[in-house]
């Protein structure tokens, strides 16, 4: 179900099959920037949409980050929505 590799890091098309099958809780929702941040066993996710302009936000799509810190990450890869959205409209 993986779509593409961000930097290393899984990125998935967002269902709420993959919530389910990963088993996700949601930590947090950030309206501000269209954010979701969930959490398992293993790890971190964020969902986003890189395409927010089309009717509805567009497709979202979520990003396994490991074990760093939400907000640590986004600090360190503050564009990352237009360079995943680069890498998606390139594939």
């Amino acid at each position: 179900m993986e779509i593409l590799k961000y930097k290393n890091l899984s990125i998935f098309s967002l269902d709420k099959e993959l919530i389910g099958s990963f088993r996700l809780e949601k930590i947090y929702n950030d309206s501000v920037n269209w954010r979701e941040y969930f959490k398992n066993s293993d790890s971190n996710w964020i969902s986003f949409y890189p395409f927010s302009e089309y009717h509805g936000g567009g497709q979202p799509y979520i990003i396994n980050i490991g074990l760093i810190d939400f907000e640590k990450w986004i600090s360190e890869n503050v564009d990352f929505e237009k360079q995943i959205r680069t890498l998606i409209e390139n594939e």
